[in-house]
């Protein structure tokens, strides 16, 4: 079946569930929908396939449902469903990881220039300041994404290409700490993109793929010799020092400009947890130096986004310079957001955050919404997934 066929059937059947349930699709999934039963929606409407051609054709076509498609989205779909398998062994799960990883497999190298790397499905004005990158850029962040999902597939019991998969991973791992990198006299930092005009310290790069580059070095057994860790480790530890001297504390908390050296900017939630949540996995390994903060106080760098039962997109702490807007949290906050909250155990804010998403936006419970984005509901999915299948979870 063609995925329209499979598409049309998907909406067809979710109508009929809210008729057969004698009430309104917005009163039924926004009041009455668990966090188990919105991922697996999510997961069905995006990926309705339910074998390997049919879901493989699915992940080609994410591209066609995003403003602004990349493999990131990919990664993410990865790593949710890795967990849920690891919960549940059921067979659309191990489909979707298996194609999925196929499918960043066979498109690791687009422009045969010897580099694995990941992108954005199209060139893209990074910046928004007139310098568009080409299709073949390899980007910091969706690299993380990638990474992160090879190494959550390999956990799992499934069958898969583990000679590629590493080559992939020890590939690009020494591609971004010999090549994309600078040095500076507080340490060092990961590029924004592999162009030199992405030679930009953005603070959530280098914490995510920092963590993405311990985590890997932890778990993955085997990928590099004794020489090869040292200068990895050299790097991971330059990549902190560097994040630790432009740390500012405001109002008790860690705080960083978007890119240090540019015009004063602010990170927004998805970019605070950005660099939180790789600053825990690098916690979390062997390549740990220490920090001048606390768990509890990046926490509070994190709860500085939320007052009353509403989330912000930009801190609270920004008020007292008066830099603060009141725009909501979107869905990359919030996915982000989750991920955060569920590995400290703080089942609260978990809540909060869905009952803020539910509220707050209708494809969270309607995918069928013409708001409906397959790259930022990606984001949402890795948030349900890992609150739902972790010990945050109801």
């Amino acid at each position: 079946m063609k995925h329209g066929g499979r598409f049309a059937a998907v909406i067809l059947s979710m109508a009929l569930m809210v008729s057969l349930s004698g009430c309104s699709k917005s009163e039924d999934q926004t009041q009455t929908m668990n966090v188990k039963d919105l991922y697996e929606m999510q997961i069905d409407f995006l990926i309705p396939g339910n074998d390997e051609a049919d879901i493989y054709d699915d992940i080609c076509e994410m591209k066609e449902r995003a403003k602004i498609p990349s493999y990131q989205e990919i990664g993410y779909l990865i790593s949710a469903e890795a967990l849920r398998y690891r919960y549940n062994k059921n067979s659309k799960s191990r489909l979707i990881i298996e194609q999925g990883v196929k499918y960043l497999l066979d498109n690791r190298d687009l422009d045969n220039d010897g580099e694995c790397g990941y992108g954005f499905f199209a060139a893209w004005d990074a910046f928004q300041d007139g310098s568009v990158n080409d299709e073949f850029t390899s980007y910091g962040i969706i690299n993380t994404a990638v990474i992160n999902a090879f190494v959550d597939a390999l956990k799992t019991d499934i069958d898969l290409d583990e000679e590629q998969i590493n080559d992939t991973l020890r590939t690009i791992i020494l591609i971004w700490c010999t090549k994309y990198n600078s040095e500076t006299d507080r340490g060092g930092y990961f590029w924004y993109s592999n162009r030199t005009e992405d030679a930009i310290d953005c603070v959530n790069i280098s914490a995510q793929m920092g963590g993405a580059i311990a985590n890997v070095c932890d778990e993955v057994t085997g990928l590099f010799n004794d020489e090869e860790m040292s200068f990895i480790a050299e790097r991971i530890a330059a990549i902190q020092q560097n994040i630790i001297a432009n740390c500012k504390m405001v109002s008790g908390s860690p705080t960083w400009d978007y890119a240090i050296g540019m015009p004063s900017s602010y990170n927004d939630l998805v970019h605070q947890c950005f660099i939180i949540n790789g600053l825990m996995k690098i916690r979390n390994s062997s390549m740990y130096i220490g920090y001048p903060w606390t768990g509890e106080e990046e926490k509070k760098s994190i709860d500085a986004y939320f007052e009353g039962g509403y989330i912000y997109a930009f801190s609270r702490n920004l008020e007292a310079e008066g830099s603060f807007t009141a725009n909501p949290a979107d869905r990359y906050d919030l996915g982000e957001a989750l991920i955060y909250y569920t590995d400290i155990g703080d089942e609260n804010k978990c809540d909060q955050i869905m009952e803020f998403a539910k509220s707050h936006d209708e494809a969270i419970t309607n995918p069928e919404s013409e708001d409906y984005d397959a790259r930022e509901m990606a984001f949402i999915i890795r948030g349900l997934a890992k609150y739902n299948y972790s010990k945050a979870a109801k």
